[in-house]
């Protein structure tokens, strides 16, 4: 749990300036979320089919056609953009399994969305119902939320036990990251590992979360959100409009991008 001294600091900080509730970050992550499904389902494989091109050729395309040089350009900034929800999701997984009446219902309703997302996302992809090449983001928050089930677990045991044991479970959940090779799983895992063993150390849960998206150049932009954070979830959209929402967005898409822009 939060220091006293970090406690107070953000408490300072919403007071003064701005209050940010768990609402707001979930709106801004889900929004980022679907602008990334967006560019790749929409941008990069209808309008660029960048899996029509080497690397070789399609530089030599960009150098012929200015306006494919547009997309491309487009594209690169929307997956930069699309970093600062990897900070934003692994933080507000860490405040769901701290704050969760109950978690074992909470991992089900990821664990299905995930399953049903599944789907849409490998239509969405690839045209297919099932393509196995790689896994959707939400797979990632479901083995995420199974590694912070077993670090909950391990809380009463002795410190060297738990940080041992703490170690181990990060471990495991970045070797079924690698294995399963969800979207954003890697940095998922290491991030919310990070929000969750060091949420009581302020510095060194920000240093290490950085080195952790280092691979995302404006990831760190999100701590500027999570710092005014105020402690509230202030739900006034239904959690579960949430899950419907990542199935249902990646259906639209996979059909706009298969069937308009074909």
């Amino acid at each position: 749990m939060e220091t006293i001294r970090e406690k107070s600091l953000r408490e300072r900080l919403a007071r003064r300036w701005l209050k940010v509730p768990a609402q707001w970050l979930k709106y801004a992550a889900s929004l980022l979320m679907a602008l990334s499904a967006a560019n790749t389902i929409l941008v990069k494989n209808a309008v660029i089919r960048l899996d029509t091109y080497t690397q070789e050729t399609l530089m030599a395309a960009m150098d012929a056609d200015r306006r494919l040089l547009g997309w491309v350009g487009a594209a690169s900034v929307v997956d930069a953009l699309a970093g600062l929800a990897v900070p934003l999701f692994a933080f507000l997984l860490v405040e769901g399994a701290l704050h969760t009446a109950n978690y074992r219902r909470y991992l089900a309703r990821a664990a299905v969305t995930a399953v049903i997302g599944e789907l849409a996302y490998d239509f969405a992809m690839t045209g297919r119902l099932l393509d196995f090449s790689r896994q959707s983001p939400m797979l990632g928050v479901v083995l995420c939320l199974v590694m912070l089930y077993f670090m909950r677990g391990v809380e009463k045991r002795e410190t060297v036990d738990k940080v041992i044991l703490q170690i181990l479970l990060a471990l495991c959940g970045l070797f079924w990251a690698l294995l399963l090779r969800a979207e954003y799983a890697v940095p998922m895992v290491l991030m919310t590992s990070v929000f969750y063993c060091f949420r009581s150390h302020r510095a060194v849960k920000l240093i290490l979360a950085l080195i952790c998206c280092l691979q995302y150049p404006l990831a760190p932009m999100s701590f500027i959100a999570l710092a005014f954070y105020n402690g509230k979830r202030e739900m006034k959209c239904p959690a579960a409009a949430f899950y419907v929402f990542y199935p249902a967005h990646l259906l639209i898409l996979g059909v706009v991008g298969r069937y308009i822009l074909a």
